[in-house]
């Protein structure tokens, strides 16, 4: 039995719409007429994959958020060598910085607890799971999942208010990944 590809393909067309429009525009020119037809679908297509903008526009951030992640694991960083988190921090402020339009503009229209919710619980995973801090955040306590949940946390509101700086000077993404490496060892340690 094969699986209808058609609504994998219409979620897809719709976040890849959302996420132009957030990249292009401002926020306040969003509406789902111009998102259905940008992605060549019908509002009721629309309504099967998502209730409102807000929800597809969280949908886009975690897909550019996956990705953004996949980009910079496509580096081959290796993770054994010294100043490994620091690199690939770095890496990972630097694609955010160059998305910095489409992630302030997410952050105006569905910068909510939904959204808050969904990016620690991605990146905590990351910690408990694809980071050389893993172990020692499995080692400090018991309940592990919600002490890499309070670290993810604290790392999605710095990134967060990052995101609305000039990334100059001490804000510059170099200068950023040696606060949130610093800050993340610390925590760890």
């Amino acid at each position: 039995m094969t699986t209808d590809p058609r609504p994998a393909r219409s979620r897809t067309a719709l976040i890849h719409a959302i996420t132009d429009v957030l990249t292009q525009q401002t926020p306040d020119a969003i509406n789902i007429t111009d998102i259905v037809k940008a992605a060549g679908v019908s509002r009721p297509t629309f309504y099967q994959h998502f209730p409102d903008t807000t929800a597809l526009t969280r949908a886009a951030a975690l897909e550019k958020l996956k990705a953004t992640f996949a980009a910079v694991d496509a580096q081959n960083l290796t993770p054994e060598t010294e100043g490994f988190t620091n690199r690939f921090t770095t890496a990972l402020l630097l694609e955010l910085r160059d998305d910095a339009t489409f992630c302030r503009n997410v952050l105006k229209t569905a910068g909510d607890s939904a959204l808050m919710s969904e990016l620690v619980s991605f990146l905590s995973n990351r910690l408990l799971n694809h980071s050389p801090f893993a172990a020692e955040v499995r080692s400090k306590t018991i309940e592990h999942e919600s002490y890499a949940e309070f670290i993810a946390a604290g790392m999605s509101w710095s990134a967060m208010r990052w995101l609305c700086t000039d990334f100059t000077g001490n804000n510059a993404p170099e200068a950023m990944a040696e606060r949130l490496t610093a800050t993340v060892r610390a925590a760890t340690y």
